[in-house]
Formats: C-alpha cells, structure tokens, sequence
C-alpha cells in the first residue's frame, strides 16, 4: 500500500469565543494505491485500477462541550476504474 494525504481545518468560533464550543470547518485529500506492489502473477487483476484511489472529504465538527462532537462530512471518490461511489457520514463522538 502506498498513500498519503493533507487535512485543514478552521475553528469559525475561535474569533468570538463564548465558551467551549468549537465549530470546524475541515477539508482533507488523500490518494492511496492499496495494491501499488504486488507479486507478477497477481498484476493482471482486472480490479487493481479500482484500488487506485483519491478522494476528497470536507465537512463539519460541532463540539457543544469537549467531550461531545457531532460530525457530518461529504466524500467525493475517485478510482482509476471509474467505479467509485461518494458518501455522506453522519457521527457522533464522546471522549472519555
């Protein structure tokens, strides 16, 4: 496997702060080959272009208390084999 990727967030409420409430703006890229290496006989796999990926996520994190963070993002997938379907995800977080 082979990859990499680059993440930025902003805390929109950081300029007026009135508490522990965080409200970040976040975008990260990633390209990724998870079989970038792999043995000859294996190099004629018809799904290897499927496995070489980039995708770009960016969304939101709401944090009402520092212990508790609700989270939606969009992620936008891309495959050299053109099969690739994007997301939303939908989370809730708590710190212990």
């Amino acid at each position: 496997m082979v990859g990499w990727y680059a993440e930025a967030a902003y805390d929109v409420l950081a300029a007026r702060r009135t508490g522990d409430q965080d409200l970040s703006l976040f975008c990260r890229y990633e390209e990724f080959d998870t079989q970038a290496r792999v043995a000859a006989i294996d190099s004629a796999d018809s799904s290897r272009p499927a496995n070489d990926r980039d995708v770009r996520t960016c969304g939101l994190t709401y944090r009402p208390i520092p212990n508790i963070a609700v989270k939606v993002d969009v992620m936008n997938f891309h495959n050299g084999a053109r099969t690739a379907v994007d997301q939303v995800d939908l989370a809730l977080g708590y710190l212990f």
